[in-house]
């Protein structure tokens, strides 16, 4: 299929990645006038699987050029009872990244590997239905996938749990732990900081909620410390549907952005790629509800996932994590699979005795054996 992707993004290179892996051709189009975004980013290690599949360059590589580095999971400060905990990947390694400078260097790849670039902004495009194509600047395509930012209408819906929404984005000459994403809790929400150890600096976000706090008081008493930080918002939301018609599907922020913990989005991104080929490689109306569904599913268990995290509270006792610890153990109360420990310890058993052959017990992307480690972390007993 000749897939159409409008955006330049993440998601973007996400995208396009799955639907090559799938066998399709990609053309992308974006409008050169927009900036990249200039953030730290990170992952799971999946991300670097999928470019492993599809371009044969490993992680390793991309840190030997410098363009990422190394993770081995996530290191959390004054979550829960306050003593740190690291959350390991499965014996797996992903990384973290300056976003224009990791894009930047993917794109280029790809355009090598044969994906055509159009530096065209596109605000309107038609549908040619009874051709079963998609008309985008005068050239047809089987199908369009739009990762050009989230946008605001009566088509998305704000999340079941209120997290954060707001951040301010600095830099420091520090490192808590040279391979792990910190998150550290703050009165306001947290701070995640991203390790690059060749330059001995963290890429930091200090996450919060508008609703608890004035953010133009924070960026004040940040630039105090650090004089170039700025400020971003948003607002968490997701999209009512992932295929929006036979030949239209959303990715990226487009399709939902709530907020960075555990680097669950870019993770989010590809699954629900790849949900969007099931559905270009077999368009029928049961595939359509069927991917919608599978959509809506993961949704529910990202905010699972969430909420998961969110329940254990901080070390502080602030407005912002009174009111998300009640939201999390409110949302939770429906999926009794969450809290029953004994779930919990019965799966981990059985996960054991297969050797992970089998494994039905997942919340989000994380298997029992992580929620047991969250689990111990954020309470300091242990689960056995």
């Amino acid at each position: 299929m000749k897939i159409a992707v409008i955006g330049r993004g993440t998601s973007s290179i996400i995208t396009t990645l799955v639907c090559l892996s799938r066998g399709h051709s990609v053309e992308i189009f974006y409008d050169p006038q927009t900036p990249p975004v200039d953030v730290g980013e990170s992952t799971t290690p999946h991300i670097g699987n999928l470019i492993f599949k599809t371009l044969d360059i490993c992680v390793g590589e991309l840190v030997d050029r410098d363009i990422c580095a190394f993770k081995n999971g996530n290191y959390f400060l004054d979550w829960g009872v306050g003593k740190p905990f690291k959350h390991h990947f499965f014996n797996e390694t992903a990384f973290q990244f300056n976003t224009i400078k990791f894009n930047q260097h993917l794109h280029s790849i790809l355009k090598e590997n044969g994906v055509i670039y159009h530096p065209v902004r596109i605000d309107e495009y038609s549908y040619l239905f009874n051709e079963r194509k998609v008309l985008i600047n005068g050239i047809k395509y089987d199908f369009l996938i739009s990762c050009s930012g989230w946008k605001e209408s009566d088509e998305y819906i704000s999340p079941p749990i209120e997290t954060v929404n707001s951040a301010i984005l600095f830099q420091k000459n520090h490192i808590e732990d040279p391979l792990y994403t910190a998150h550290r809790a703050t009165e306001d929400g947290y701070q995640f900081e991203l390790p690059f150890p060749k330059k001995n600096s963290s890429n930091c976000g200090y996450l919060f909620n508008r609703k608890y706090c004035d953010p133009n008081q924070i960026l004040e008493k940040m630039k105090l410390e650090y004089p170039d930080c700025r400020k971003i918002e948003w607002n968490p939301q997701y999209s009512k549907k992932l295929i929006q018609n036979e030949l239209e599907a959303y990715n990226g922020n487009r399709l939902f952005f709530v907020e960075p913990l555990q680097a669950l989005t870019l993770r989010f991104y590809e699954v629900f790629a790849h949900y969007i080929c099931d559905f270009v490689e077999n368009t029928s109306y049961k595939c359509f509800a069927e991917s919608n569904l599978s959509y809506m599913r993961r949704m529910y268990s990202y905010f699972e996932t969430l909420s998961y995290h969110y329940k254990f509270g901080s070390i502080y006792e602030s407005s912002f994590w009174k009111g998300i610890k009640e939201q999390s153990i409110n949302f939770l109360s429906f999926n009794q699979n969450v809290l029953d420990l004994e779930v919990f310890k019965q799966n981990i058993l059985h996960y054991k005795r297969t050797n992970g052959a089998e494994n039905y017990a997942t919340i989000g992307t994380f298997d029992v054996l992580s929620l047991k480690d969250i689990y111990e972390g954020m309470t300091g007993k242990s689960l056995f």
